[in-house]
């Protein structure tokens, strides 16, 4: 038995005890002196009733202590049954991704698709247009000019002019020499060209007061403009004209077999064709 239940019974008991014998001792004063010594019978009567009170009183306690008010006078548990059952550890919840936190992504394995099932190929593409052939030779290459329309006759510069002259295979040295020009990119525009004389390395054609003059090359802009020229095909294959960079709209002419810049369209310029050089 709990000791709280055992100091409560016996306390109980003691007063149980101690209310009986101050009614005892109430009654017999009142009594009449004959009924204070009771017969056998009253006793055993009087016990009988005080053992069915205590009786019910057991029945009362112990129905206070299965309820919830009764718990309080329960004995301590041992700690070891006081503890917390063990529960299994919460399993912790990742947040949901956000764009900045990176998502795995698992990829399905590939697998040789069905001829069906194969994403259509681009359209092709249209083939771009050839590029048509330069009219003039590419960079490094040796040539002499040769006015369309004019058998044997050739550019060529003397006494450093430019003129039109008749210059052959049979033709000195020298006169070979002054019509043969060395292709160079275009000082001013690399889209164009110039001229280097082969006999006077250095020297380049160039317009000056709208005459074609061979002169040295020199620093700045103002000669590598004059210098430069552009070819526009015109004609049949392989013919053009050859305009001034600085100067739009103005062209080679040959006026008394002397070469000048002219403002004329390209149908009124003169058409060269290239060759190579002696």
């Amino acid at each position: 038995m709990p000791w709280r239940r055992l100091v409560w019974w016996e306390t109980e008991n003691f007063m149980s005890n101690w209310r009986a014998g101050l009614t005892r001792h109430r009654i017999r004063r009142s009594l009449p002196a004959r009924l204070q010594n009771p017969s056998n019978a009253s006793i055993i009567a009087a016990g009988a009733i005080l053992t069915a009170f205590v009786i019910i009183g057991t029945i009362a306690l112990h129905r206070i202590d299965s309820s919830d008010d009764g718990n309080r006078w329960a004995m301590p548990l041992p700690t070891e049954q006081l503890q917390q059952p063990e529960w299994p550890q919460p399993v912790p919840v990742l947040p949901a991704p956000t764009s900045t936190s990176p998502v795995a992504v698992t990829t399905a394995p590939t697998t040789s698709a069905t001829p069906s099932a194969r994403r259509p190929s681009p359209p092709s593409r249209r083939p771009s247009p050839a590029a048509p052939a330069p009219v003039i030779p590419a960079a490094g290459s040796r040539i002499s000019l040769i006015p369309a329309g004019q058998t044997g006759l050739r550019v060529r510069h003397r006494d450093f002019r430019l003129r039109v002259d008749r210059i052959g295979p049979g033709s000195s040295a020298l006169e070979r020499s002054d019509a043969t020009f060395v292709v160079r990119g275009g000082l001013a525009d690399r889209r164009c060209l110039s001229l280097e004389s082969v006999n006077f390395p250095g020297r380049f054609v160039r317009h000056q007061n709208f005459s074609l003059f061979l002169h040295p090359r020199e620093p700045g802009g103002g000669f590598a403009a004059d210098a430069t020229f552009c070819a526009q095909p015109v004609g049949p294959a392989g013919s053009f004209v050859l305009g001034a960079v600085n100067y739009p709209g103005h062209r080679l002419t040959v006026r008394d077999s002397l070469l000048r810049l002219s403002r004329v369209p390209a149908g009124d310029a003169q058409v060269f064709r290239s060759a190579a050089g002696f």
